[in-house]
């Protein structure tokens, strides 16, 4: 089965270098982008993504304060938080709102990111 990504970052190199190495992969039919909260819910609500990979942080606010909205929209998507973030509270927090799952920036390489995408 061929997934829908949406890939939410708001640093350009991120989310250029994730979106190229997804549609490169043949596991995936269709990689959408967002770069911001309002933007990722919007896309979210209009893509239907199987998969979403989302920066902890953007634009200074976190998207803790959208992961209820955003997993009620797309309740069977896995949520994947990418994230520079180390405090636990936070991660709990995360996991808590509707997270599937939180992958360090600096532990984990982009394959790892991929394949954790597509897995």
């Amino acid at each position: 089965m061929a997934l829908r990504v949406l890939v939410v970052d708001d640093e350009p190199d991120i989310i250029d270098l994730m979106t190229i190495w997804l549609e490169d992969d043949p596991r995936c039919k269709a990689v959408e982008r967002a770069t911001s909260l309002e933007q990722a819910l919007q896309v979210a609500q209009s893509c239907n993504p199987d998969v979403m990979l989302l920066d902890f942080r953007l634009h200074g606010q976190t998207i803790a304060s959208i992961l209820p909205a955003l997993r009620s929209t797309c309740p069977e998507a896995k949520i994947l938080i990418h994230t520079a973030n180390r405090e636990d509270a936070d991660r709990a927090q995360v996991l808590a709102l509707g997270a599937d799952a939180i992958l360090e920036k600096a532990t984990v390489s982009v394959d790892q990111v991929v394949e954790a995408i597509l897995e």
